[in-house]
């Protein structure tokens, strides 16, 4: 199993390329979510990131 974590990756956006053009099983977002909490709220970036589809 390949997971994707850190660098450029930030947003469900972002992981959703990732999800397209690699063979990444998921998204590890670590410490990056507590960064984006302040700029969203983290529940509902929590089920952006869960409503992906790989």
């Amino acid at each position: 199993m390949f997971l994707a974590h850190g660098g450029p990756i930030n947003t469900p956006e972002d992981v959703k390329v990732i999800l397209a053009n690699t063979d990444a099983h998921g998204f590890v977002g670590a410490s990056s979510l507590e960064r984006m909490a302040v700029e969203s709220s983290l529940t509902a970036l929590t089920q952006e990131f869960k409503s992906l589809e790989i």
